[in-house]
């Protein structure tokens, strides 16, 4: 897994989840921004990506999964699947919706994203991951302080990312020059690094 990361400033506009669209925007930069950005920074080609996923908060009454036949078909394909994580800005609470009072802000981090997702894995059964699929958490994206890491979704679960904004990619079938840049980005290799470098991409 490596440290290479990006800002991916507000995601507010996604509504339909687990659907895509190329003129989404997220806060400003679009779904397809995102997707260069995570292209720059971990190797992978942006033509091999399939369909954009978004992955909300489950809660206690809700947990839609309507995501997992898109990572699915993408994985099929041998495509990689971009993930948009979910953030909560003033939203509401129950008990104060006449006041107009806001639960402070929520985002999710990649390691609630791949909970989530093996926990859907877990509830469908049929393969289209598993917690040794290779995936590249990404932090901050175009930010000074940018974090990319590749690895299993196993390794990333041990990874601090820091602050928002994260967003994940399950990585589909690659080409050995992208693998050779997953290598650059792995856990083990960043953690022999020095800290100053994994934010700078030496």
């Amino acid at each position: 897994m490596s440290y290479v990361g990006a800002s991916i400033r507000e995601m507010q506009s996604y509504n339909t989840y687990g659907s895509s669209s190329s003129s989404k925007e997220i806060g400003g930069r679009s779904q397809g921004d995102t997707q260069c950005f995570s292209n720059e920074c971990s190797g992978l080609q942006l033509y091999r990506y399939g369909e954009t996923v978004s992955l909300p908060f489950f809660t206690d009454t809700w947990r839609p999964n309507s995501f997992y036949e898109k990572i699915q078909s993408n994985r099929v394909l041998g495509l990689h699947t971009l993930c948009l994580l979910d953030i909560r800005v003033k939203e509401p609470s129950l008990e104060s919706l006449c006041r107009k009072q806001y639960e402070p802000p929520k985002y999710m981090t990649i390691g609630t994203a791949i909970e989530q997702l093996l926990e859907v894995e877990l509830s469908r059964g049929q393969s289209a991951y598993n917690e040794d699929t290779t995936c590249v958490g990404f932090a901050r994206l175009g930010s000074e302080d940018h974090m990319v890491v590749a690895g299993s979704m196993k390794e990333i679960l041990t990874v601090d990312f820091g602050a928002p904004l994260h967003c994940l990619v399950i990585v589909g079938k690659t080409h050995p020059v992208e693998e050779e840049m997953l290598e650059f980005y792995t856990l083990k290799r960043v953690s022999e690094e020095p800290k100053e470098n994994l934010t700078e991409g030496k």
